[in-house]
């Protein structure tokens, strides 16, 4: 075959290394047929389908089945995902692993996702430490603790009016000449 001939035959096919090798019997220069580029696709959740999103969420959490979500929850989910993973590269916090936990300790991120069918995913179902700082596990939860007030004081008063003598409430006596003084119900009625 001659080199014009395998030129020929080359771009005919597609085939650039028949073709350099044509060019380079002819001419003798020495060419490389040229590395074809590849192009990358880049995982876009905007404009990806169901499958494409469904399949990246499952290499990276556990999933359940495909048809348990729609393509916005999924959408949702990735965009939450790479949240969290920024997050995890700009995170100083580090990791306080818990003694009786032995997978270590999972960290509340105040999202959580449901299948279509309000079952909780398996990554929810985990026990969750809500704790980053050991030194907020010695704050106890106020509201598990009942502390009863202290019932009203009551004391013996002088009514300011007509002089007789009754029980109040402290905190809404008055004390003059040193003894507590107050209006009594009878006399705070004809005023």
């Amino acid at each position: 075959m001659t080199p014009l001939n395998k030129i020929e035959t080359g771009i005919v096919t597609a085939n650039w290394a028949l073709v350099c090798e044509g060019f380079n019997k002819l001419t003798g220069k020495k060419l490389t047929p040229p590395v074809p580029k590849v192009e990358v696709k880049v995982f876009d959740p905007e404009t990806a389908g169901k499958k494409e999103l469904y399949d990246y969420l499952k290499n990276v959490m556990p999933m359940e089945a495909m048809k348990t979500y729609s393509v916005a929850e999924l959408r949702e989910m990735v965009v939450v995902h790479s949240m969290e993973e920024d997050y995890e590269e700009e995170s100083t916090v580090p990791n306080v692993a818990q003694p009786n936990d032995p997978n270590g300790p999972i960290f509340l991120d105040g999202f959580r996702f449901t299948s279509g069918k309000k079952k909780l995913l398996p990554m929810d179902m985990e026990k969750v430490v809500a704790t980053l700082d050991p030194q907020l596990a010695l704050v106890k939860d106020p509201t598990n603790e009942y502390n009863p007030r202290k019932p009203p004081k009551k004391v013996q008063v002088r009514c300011l009016k007509c002089k007789k003598s009754f029980e109040q409430l402290a905190g809404l006596a008055v004390e003059v000449d040193g003894e507590k003084r107050s209006m009594c119900p009878v006399c705070s009625e004809t005023i």
